[in-house]
């Protein structure tokens, strides 16, 4: 499910730019499976992130900066040819912070839904006297 809605594109980027790149029937109104389309894919995006750290789904309300996130990512989805450098620095962005979120260098302020870190590999030295009298160390 999409961390924002149509309505928050058109309060962050205005409707003249989302018909431009969501109204290719010129009805004055964004399309809904276009717009819809965008948004989930973003939303994909980010919960592929956000599984390395959270348990998935989130409860709503979500947290401001996954809409942000959503809305930054769906516009750039939005528009595929022709992106403005600022559509993509704001896509930049976002990733950026998907990729701090995930590492844990940003916590979202969710109760109980932190997922506990992915286990580590036991680097623990283990004698292995399989060669006669020589010693050979290994680690798994």
């Amino acid at each position: 499910m999409p961390y924002a809605a149509a309505a928050n594109l058109i309060a962050r980027y205005g409707l003249p730019e989302l018909l431009q790149c969501a109204d290719p029937q010129q009805t004055g109104t964004p399309d809904p499976t276009i717009v819809g389309n965008a948004l989930q894919d973003g939303a994909d995006l980010i919960d592929g992130h956000l599984a390395a750290r959270y348990a998935l789904p989130l409860a709503m309300p979500y947290p401001t900066i996954l809409i942000r996130i959503n809305c930054s990512i769906a516009r750039s989805f939005l528009w595929a040819e022709g992106t403005s450098p600022k559509v993509r620095e704001d896509y930049d962005d976002a990733i950026k912070t998907l990729d701090k979120l995930g590492r844990g260098l940003i916590r979202l302020d969710v109760a109980g839904v932190e997922a506990p870190p992915a286990p580590a590999g036991d680097d623990t030295p283990v004698f292995d006297p399989g060669r006669g009298d020589r010693m050979n160390w290994r680690c798994w």
